[in-house]
């Protein structure tokens, strides 16, 4: 019995990694680092407020579309362990989400404690 689930997750390991569409090309990371001055002033530290770019397929249907860049901001919760993240999207079309979230003053921010803001 022994062998056959050792079999079995062999088999499973092999199959997650030989699945078409799983490759590096398809991955993407966040290099986090202290945002601009326009959130430095409004915050008065960037300790806690990260920025980054990350690069999307804008139609994973259709490679020759192009990549889009996500700008993000990260604000590191407050109260640690940490929870996890929560994502928050303020912008729109034209609109930075970036300034939209520093401009709340930290009124948002104050209500996650111990959650990441991203």
């Amino acid at each position: 019995m022994q062998h056959v689930v050792v079999a079995a997750l062999l088999g499973m390991g092999l199959a997650a990694v030989l699945v078409p569409g799983s490759s590096a090309a398809n991955s993407s990371t966040i290099d986090w680092q202290p945002c601009g001055r326009v959130l430095q002033n409004k915050y008065g530290t960037t300790s806690s407020v990260q920025c980054g770019n990350l690069s999307v397929p804008l139609d994973y249907n259709n490679t020759a579309a192009g990549p889009l860049t996500l700008n993000l901001m990260k604000v590191l919760a407050a109260k640690q362990p940490s929870k996890g993240s929560i994502m928050y999207n303020p912008g729109g079309p034209r609109i930075s989400g970036r300034v939209d979230l520093a401009g709340q003053d930290g009124t948002v921010l104050s209500e996650y404690g111990r959650f990441s803001l991203s």
